[in-house]
């Protein structure tokens, strides 16, 4: 059983290209539900500042879909993110061993007491969705932007401080960005953990 966790919150319509964080969060997590129903159980935990959207596992390509049109068609809102009650939903479904993949903005705190409990039971994988502009800033100007979740105004300059948010030993994390082709990341995923089953 594959259950996706997919963040909707207000933080994700954030882009500086083409394509925005909740873009690229949708495309990614149809391409696992999409995979996952050619031979196994899938369903999502959709969740901004609650668990929004709760599609319990099951077979077939049909249902399938209906996970890909649920994520493909929902729009970005909450003024928070409840990645923690989102964990906890995921936990409780389960019930036997399954495949959690966590897709979330890069700027979420994954909590950890959450994901270890989850990790002990299942298997995890974190996919973080970031932004060219949020990652690397601007050296030589400044951008006005507005939180939508805190609704606070501020000017973006220099570069980011690097944020210190380390996901637990065992838990496998994706790194991807809006600006850059997200399958070879994705690709060298499944192959590490191939590579560790087969060892």
């Amino acid at each position: 059983t594959m259950l996706l966790v997919v963040e909707l919150s207000s933080s994700t319509r954030f882009g500086s290209g083409v394509m925005t964080v909740h873009d690229l969060i949708a495309e990614v997590s149809s391409l696992f539900a999409l995979a996952a129903a050619l031979r196994d159980r899938v369903g999502a935990i959709l969740f901004d500042d609650g668990v929004r959207r709760v599609i319990p596992p099951r077979l077939g390509w049909r249902h399938g879909l209906r996970v890909v049109r649920e994520v493909l068609g929902a729009v970005p809102d909450g003024h928070g993110t409840a990645v923690g009650d989102a964990l906890r939903s995921a936990g409780r479904m389960l019930r036997r061993r399954g495949v959690v993949v966590v897709v979330v903005d890069r700027a979420c705190a994954m909590p950890r007491r959450e994901l270890l409990a989850l990790g002990a039971r299942h298997e995890v994988v974190v996919v973080r969705v970031g932004d060219p502009l949020l990652r690397e800033g601007i050296v030589d100007g400044a951008v006005p932007v507005v939180d939508p979740e805190a609704g606070r105004r501020a000017v973006l300059h220099g570069a980011p401080k690097p944020r210190e948010d380390r996901v637990p030993m065992g838990i496998d994390v994706v790194e991807l960005s809006t600006d850059e082709d997200y399958l070879p990341a994705v690709k060298a995923m499944f192959m590490e953990r191939e590579n560790r089953r087969v060892h």
